[in-house]
């Protein structure tokens, strides 16, 4: 089940980005890894300056069953909006699988950060919307 809050006791960080720039309406970053054999849980933080700064949090607890399915690996789509940050597990043609209110402005994030149990982070890919004119 989704979490959204930063009461978690995480254990470890596996992968850390610097964004090249700051996040806008209509952008998005899509994660793609390979989670551990028996994997309990995983998150994906967007973080202010300080990356211990963990102001948007997207948690997956996996209930003790390891990963779902056959395959460990997974996909999130994170797509930036007016209101809110949506979540989307494997492609963006269906609901989100979860979303977070704005809280602080988007445009102060400036780390992604992957905790917990992922074995490998395969691709993280940035797609900026265009500026307006």
């Amino acid at each position: 089940m989704p979490e959204t809050n930063t009461t978690l006791e995480m254990q470890k960080c596996v992968f850390a980005l610097k964004l090249p720039r700051k996040p806008t309406i209509g952008d998005e970053i899509i994660v793609k890894g390979v989670l551990c054999d028996d994997a309990q849980r995983f998150s994906v933080n967007f973080c202010f300056p300080d990356p211990a700064q963990i102001v948007y949090h997207f948690g997956m607890h996996l209930d003790g069953r390891g990963h779902s399915g056959d395959t460990p690996n997974f996909t999130l789509i994170f797509r930036f909006g007016f209101d809110e940050i949506k979540a989307f597990l494997d492609h963006t043609q269906q609901q989100p699988q979860f979303e977070l209110e704005h809280r602080y402005p988007i445009e102060q994030i400036h780390y992604v950060e992957l905790w917990d149990d992922i074995a490998r982070v395969e691709e993280i890919t940035l797609r900026y919307a265009n500026p307006s004119d």
